[in-house]
């Protein structure tokens, strides 16, 4: 038998064996459809027999029910026409799109969930008009997305499109560099080595002779727009005729880069999340998108290679470099070029080593959290998430009201003295809320205050360490401000002019000076905690030297890009507990006015209100391995069922007519250094 006969009985027996397999399923479906309509008929009749709905909604169910048998048949048949699939599908995302996006579909979705008995009347006209060609796939689109609505409820898909995004972006607050000096415990963390696209932009940027900079120069660099862009990329402050590479401009180049790459990679995960049925499900279903599992799953991922042959491979190999540094000589005390390559080798091997992994993950969490919120989601909560909830949140979501800032702060108090009073009074919370709010009111729209409050722990590896944030002198604040105040009063109880004169000297913003000799003010800081990023600090000291602080920040990072806040309407306000402070207590290198056994304690903690029985682990890992149920990831296939088939068909079938390409090498340019 010839090889073409051949393939022809090949085909006979494949159309045959295809048409054996579709009788069969048709069997199946006819069977399964005319059982379900005749049951449904069956209790249309008993309903109206027992007054519970109308004889005319009786004959409109009974005849979509009756319906349902030929309508099924015809559309079966038809399935074999091309393209008629793809219509169908097409006009069923339509109205799902719809009834997802317009008010109009909203309202008819809401009324329909809301009122049972009229969507069963609905759905039989519906059935009905089936006999029309693609009305059965709007109809499949529609009842889908009534099942998703009944199984996980209508609001539960709020904030979706905003959640695929990832809470952090590698160096965007700041550069790691290491080198021949830096400790080896402190390699992790290090950032990638610039590529060779980014030396061009930093030359770009801030070699006062470049190409760009004579245009700035001239009449473009007087636009505002182009102006407000240069002053954000500090172009003024960094550029010199001398151009020279340093920490700060290419940290500056980093965060530019960072941002462009985090955008490009947030969409793209967007896409693939609004396209991908378990992806949707997931969220509908526990409040979490299938991007951020995946990006927590990363991170557990890093944490587990810790101490791996790999890392281990990295730390020695790091220790050679480092021993190579230390063997060069340096004439006049001055690195040499073999030097720079070293700390080059060593800046590349350390960016191999990841840091923070629980953290990172934690605030991935979190943000998931907060966006569910922000958006208005309602409905039900992956287990890991209510972890990461009960774990990092002393008070959890609430509808901002006045006052319920000032009675947390009074409730959870961290402060504990035998020596000074770290009480915070009714009158002192209500300054410091009203603090908050006023320092924070840009961000909270024409209301001027959040629609929704959390308050974080102030110290814990899932929230973040807000009491270093807070109370940490070696870094700029309202801390380092204050210490610095007390120095030039020669570290001593002070008077209140004296105090507010000092304090207005470092810079530090006064808001109110109490009758109890207690000072407020307001400030901003460099959170350590990868939720907040930047935080806004509010507090009050004393003459004798007691401080108050309080974290606050509004979670308005990806909100402020345009389209996003109408996907997120709802402001949101993080605060901590107040932690408390003395600066006049001496140290064991610095003596000041009080002994160092007069330390102010920040460890009195609330009581829990029910910690997570799955702990932080378990609660990350639960996030990992979240998946959506059966039934609900069976409803959100069937609603977006054929596009992603439809859409990639004819692009698979003009793959396949292209010619084969030789493979070209890798370009190397956005890789080596520069």
């Amino acid at each position: 038998m010839s090889n073409k006969i051949s393939k022809q009985v090949e085909n006979t027996q494949r159309m045959f064996d295809q048409v054996s397999d579709w009788y069969t399923t048709a069997q199946e479906g006819l069977s399964e459809v005319s059982s379900t309509a005749w049951d449904n008929i069956q209790e249309g009749q008993r309903l109206r027999e027992a007054g519970e709905i109308s004889m005319f909604e009786n004959i409109i169910r009974q005849g979509g029910d009756a319906a349902s048998v030929p309508s099924w048949m015809l559309n079966e048949a038809l399935t074999a026409v091309p393209g008629y699939e793809y219509i169908q599908e097409k006009m069923g995302q339509g109205v799902s799109y719809l009834e997802e996006n317009s008010n109009i579909g909203r309202a008819v979705s809401s009324t329909l969930t809301e009122n049972p008995r009229l969507a069963e009347t609905v759905n039989g006209m519906f059935q009905m008009g089936e006999f029309l060609p693609g009305v059965r796939g709007v109809n499949r689109n529609r009842q889908a997305n009534a099942d998703l609505d009944r199984l996980t409820g209508v609001d539960s898909g709020k904030g979706e499109r905003v959640a695929s995004l990832n809470n952090y972006i590698d160096d965007f607050y700041g550069r790691k560099e290491v080198g021949g000096t830096t400790p080896i415990g402190n390699m992790e963390g290090a950032s990638a080595p610039p590529t060779r696209f980014e030396g061009i932009i930093e030359q770009q940027l801030y070699d006062s002779n470049s190409t760009l900079n004579k245009e700035l120069n001239g009449p473009i660099g007087k636009i505002p727009a182009v102006k407000k862009v240069a002053e954000k990329a500090r172009v003024g402050a960094l550029k010199r005729v001398a151009f020279k590479s340093t920490a700060q401009t290419r940290a500056a180049v980093r965060k530019m880069t960072s941002m462009a790459k985090f955008g490009g990679v947030g969409v793209k995960d967007t896409i693939k999340d609004l396209f991908s049925p378990s992806s949707h499900a997931l969220f509908r279903e526990q409040g979490l998108s299938n991007t951020g599992k995946e990006i927590i799953a990363s991170h557990l991922a890093d944490k587990a290679l810790k101490g791996s042959p790999e890392s281990i491979k990295i730390l020695e190999d790091i220790t050679k470099l480092k021993d190579e540094y230390k063997a060069l000589p340096k004439p006049g005390g001055k690195l040499t070029p073999e030097h720079i390559k070293i700390n080059a080798k060593i800046q590349k091997a350390a960016s191999g080593l990841s840091s923070r992994e629980l953290p990172k993950a934690v605030a991935e969490a979190i943000y998931q959290l907060h966006i569910g919120q922000q958006g208005g989601r309602r409905g039900g909560l992956n287990a890991g998430l209510e972890g990461i909830a009960k774990e990092s949140f002393v008070e959890s979501y609430n509808k901002y009201d006045k006052g319920i800032l000032s009675s947390w702060f009074t409730q959870h108090n961290r402060g504990e003295s035998d020596f000074f009073d770290v009480d915070i009074t009714d009158a002192d919370a209500s300054m410091l809320e009203q603090t908050i709010i006023n320092a924070n009111k840009q961000s909270f729209g024409d209301s001027g205050v959040p629609a929704i409050t959390v308050m974080k722990e102030a110290a814990n590896l899932s929230s973040g360490n807000h009491q270093f944030d807070l109370l940490g002198t070696n870094k700029p604040g309202p801390a380092k401000k204050i210490n610095k105040a007390f120095d030039a009063l020669g570290n001593k109880p002070t008077t209140v002019p004296d105090l507010v004169k000092a304090l207005e000297e470092t810079g530090l913003n006064i808001t109110h000076v109490g009758k109890d000799s207690k000072v407020f003010f307001n400030g901003s800081s460099a959170g350590s905690a990868i939720v907040e990023g930047g935080i806004n600090v509010s507090g009050f000291v004393k003459p004798e030297g007691t401080a108050a602080f309080v974290m606050a920040d509004v979670h308005d990072f990806f909100e402020n890009v345009p389209g996003v806040n109408k996907l997120t309407p709802n402001t949101l306000l993080a605060v901590s507990p107040p932690v408390t402070k003395n600066f006049l207590v001496g140290s064991e290198t610095k003596p000041k006015h009080y002994p160092l056994d007069q330390k102010v304690a920040n460890t009195k903690k609330s009581v829990p209100k029910g910690k997570s029985e799955l702990g932080l682990q378990g609660s990350l890992e639960a996030i990992a391995n979240a998946k959506p149920s059966a039934e609900v990831l069976d409803a959100a296939r069937r609603r977006q069922s054929g596009m992603l088939t439809a859409a990639s068909q004819p692009l698979a079938t003009a793959a396949q007519n292209l010619p084969p390409q030789k493979p070209k090498e890798e370009e190397p340019m956005f890789f080596e250094l520069y």
